[in-house]
């Protein structure tokens, strides 16, 4: 049986979230051949020794590859804001793995497996690059990048990837081109490049395989009414991707508070990454405090709200205030980024 390979990439802050991602996709496919790649941006030497230790503990391969000095690459400062570089490494996969590795699982370490990651493996992809989950935004968003009307802004924190398309049609080049061209202008650097960049290249797949914390506010009704997406999926899919989840995704969400690492997350699905977190090498390290900001105040004021309040509020701030905000304030640079495709 050929091996299913998996990438995820992390810096030393992550090691905890990301050893108990590992811990779920292996208690979740003990028969499956797996072989895990991990990208380290300065994971320290007790934290590579638990992660090597949970392949050990469930017979799985694990290859640790330390990522290169982007900055260094592209011979530019990047503006990362408040992420970490180890975001950019999926887009250079291509030459860090074996050559003879031509399609890939790649997953944000703020997820849990649930299910069968086969399931998400067998996906045929060969004319695309990338299969990817709608991420559930306004068409505003794709208006900033110049997409197409038809295209989807897609959610690249669980990938499948066509490696051996991705090498031909040398993605890596253009990807950290894009990254020189458009450094600090972009919302999501990362995600808003794969979107636009690679927006002819993109496979939509079933929702089950990444179900993001938007999709946890409310029904279908509501999600719809609060971000306003277009031609999203159908309520059966959306209905049967939060019941049977093959990949919970645990993003920043207003609704909720903190993630599940954090003291006091108020995420439907805490339980999910406790059960598992309660398994790590990390079991006796307390969670982290929640760090109070603008995503703090903005769900105070949306739990007071009646439920139609609440979602019009949601809306306003995410589907509409937001993106204008953010056409009008980068609109020169926009220009630009949307009449490239270098």
């Amino acid at each position: 049986m050929m091996a299913v390979n998996i990438l995820y990439a992390s810096d030393n802050n992550f090691a905890h979230v990301l050893g108990t991602s590992l811990i779920s996709l292996y208690e979740n496919n003990p028969s499956c051949a797996l072989f895990t790649y991990i990208i380290s941006q300065g994971i320290s030497e007790e934290n590579l020794n638990r992660l090597n230790a949970i392949g050990d503990r469930y017979h799985k391969k694990i290859e640790v590859i330390e990522q290169p000095d982007l900055e260094s690459i592209v011979d530019k400062k990047i503006d990362i804001q408040r992420y970490s570089l180890s975001m950019f490494s999926r887009l250079i996969a291509d030459t860090l793995l074996p050559e003879q590795i031509e399609k890939l699982i790649y997953l944000d370490c703020d997820v849990i497996v649930n299910g069968d990651i086969r399931a998400l493996w067998d996906i045929n992809i060969s004319e695309y690059t990338l299969g990817a989950v709608d991420d559930m935004r306004s068409h505003r968003y794709c208006r900033n990048l110049g997409m197409k009307q038809s295209s989807h802004y897609v959610n690249s924190g669980v990938l499948l990837i066509n490696l051996k398309r991705y090498r031909e049609l040398k993605w890596q080049k253009k990807m950290l081109n894009g990254i020189v061209s458009f450094n600090s202008m972009l919302e999501f650097p990362d995600n808003d490049l794969i979107c636009k960049l690679m927006e002819d290249e993109i496979k939509l797949i079933h929702p089950k395989f990444n179900v993001f914390s938007s999709m946890y506010m409310g029904n279908y009704e509501k999600c719809m009414r609060m971000r306003r997406p277009k031609d999203y999926y159908s309520s059966d899919e959306f209905y049967e991707a939060k019941a049977n989840p093959v990949v919970i995704h645990y993003t920043t969400c207003f609704a909720f508070a903190g993630r599940p690492w954090q003291e006091g997350c108020t995420h439907p699905e805490k339980s999910a990454f406790d059960k598992y977190y309660r398994l790590s090498p990390w079991k006796d390290i307390p969670y982290q405090f929640i760090l109070t900001g603008a995503n703090d105040r903005i769900r105070k004021i949306y739990t007071r709200l009646p439920d139609r309040a609440g979602a019009f509020f949601i809306w306003f701030l995410h589907s509409w205030l937001k993106p204008n905000l953010q056409y009008f304030t980068k609109k020169r640079y926009l220009k630009i980024f949307c009449s490239d495709r270098s």
